[in-house]
């Protein structure tokens, strides 16, 4: 019976992949121009004894492929090596996107498309089996990574806005509001090394029934910190060489991870 779910999971992310061809990684990396990349250490909001626990690193890229715009959320997580990979892409006939989660003999892929002038979500879930549904949509939606980029433009206007959740595969009302801070930051070049101060704006948004959706943090149009919600998940701006510091410490766990699981059916 195990070896039949596992064919069957086989079989489906194969035909994921063969569908996804030419939307994701292949065509950012060979034929886009990256427009920007910022770094990120994936950390838990609630620290165990004073300090920050972190679990994971991402990025989060915008790439111009022609005259397609793409967004990718790439995050990597230390515990099972789960990866996931949130990608939209925007042309002038409408909006994609891909959810991609992946781990040892696991995974799940999910895949959105919006035309222009259409009022249905199409959306396709694959995980053990492939499950396809359209959504009605009525007004305007957004998608999450379009929302976050109007946001960092500061053109996500307050008040109540429809964004397709990839993980409840369902339009979702949020209320976002912006709200700004003088954040206190060390002038290192400074002698003696004094207090300096920098203004940072805040946009969250909120479901319905009160709780979290998100928040972020901007200085300029430079992305400083996100959080997925309260006492969960929080990505920190780190340099590139800090990033692929961490990055090289997950993959070397990952392997060790891979190895061991080798040597226990081995066993």
């Amino acid at each position: 019976m195990r070896t039949k779910i596992l064919v069957g999971w086989a079989v489906t992310a194969l035909v994921a992949a063969s569908v996804l061809a030419g939307f994701g990684e292949a065509d950012a990396s060979s034929e886009g121009r990256e427009l920007r990349v910022e770094c990120f250490v994936l950390e838990l909001d609630t620290p165990v004894a004073g300090t920050s626990q972190h679990v994971g690193v991402a990025k989060l890229t915008r790439t111009e492929l022609g005259a397609d715009t793409l967004f990718e959320w790439d995050l990597h997580f230390a515990l099972d090596d789960l990866r996931v990979l949130h990608v939209e892409r925007y042309t002038e006939d409408g909006a994609k996107l891909v959810w991609r989660e992946v781990g040892p003999g696991r995974g799940r892929t999910l895949l959105a498309e919006l035309a222009h002038d259409a009022d249905t979500l199409r959306v396709v879930d694959w995980s053990t089996e492939r499950e396809r549904e359209d959504v009605h949509v009525g007004a305007s939606l957004l998608l999450p990574l379009g929302e976050l980029e109007l946001a960092r433009r500061n053109e996500l206007c307050d008040g109540v806005q429809t964004v397709f959740d990839p993980l409840s595969r369902e339009p979702e009302p949020r209320e976002s509001s912006t709200r700004f801070a003088g954040v206190p930051v060390e002038d290192a070049s400074a002698e003696p090394v004094s207090e300096a101060w920098r203004l940072e704006r805040e946009v969250s948004a909120r479901r319905r029934d009160g709780t979290h959706a998100w928040s972020a943090r901007f200085v300029g149009d430079e992305l400083v910190a996100y959080a997925w919600q309260p006492g969960g998940l929080v990505a920190r701006r780190i340099e590139a060489a800090e990033y692929e510091r961490e990055r090289a410490v997950l993959d070397a766990a990952g392997s060790e991870v891979g190895l061991a699981a080798v040597d226990v059916k081995a066993e």
